[in-house]
């Protein structure tokens, strides 16, 4: 009798899991100008984030990956909690989750896929 009751129960959470979107298929606008740590929370199943620098030693922005076919990567505004330079890329990422996010890239297999401002 019990392994009854259970097949439902796994059949239900497989589901629930399997219907779970990514980032990427999301609307992600309505994190335009809102704090790094509020996507992250809202969207706390990726495998890894990165602070990414455009020159180096001057940090530009966060890249969260979820897969491979899902990278978000998060540029802030402007830094007003983290200094963005530091020759040795020693970036304090709780500071760097207090910015707010400016505009949003989406990318898919590492092609850029949309991009949110």
């Amino acid at each position: 009798m019990k392994r009854i009751l259970l097949l439902p129960l796994l059949a239900l959470a497989c589901q629930a899991e399997t219907t779970q979107q990514t980032p990427c298929s999301r609307n992600l606008e309505k994190y335009l100008n809102s704090s790094v740590k509020s996507f992250l929370k809202e969207n706390s199943s990726y495998q890894r984030i990165t602070i990414m620098d455009s020159k180096p030693g001057l940090a530009h922005s966060l890249l969260v990956v979820y897969s491979r076919d899902c990278t978000v990567e998060l540029i802030p505004t402007k830094f007003e909690h983290m200094m963005p330079f530091d020759t040795n890329m020693g970036w304090n990422m709780e500071e760097f989750q207090k910015e707010k996010i400016g505009s949003i890239d989406v990318y898919s297999s590492d092609k850029l896929i949309q991009r949110i401002e």
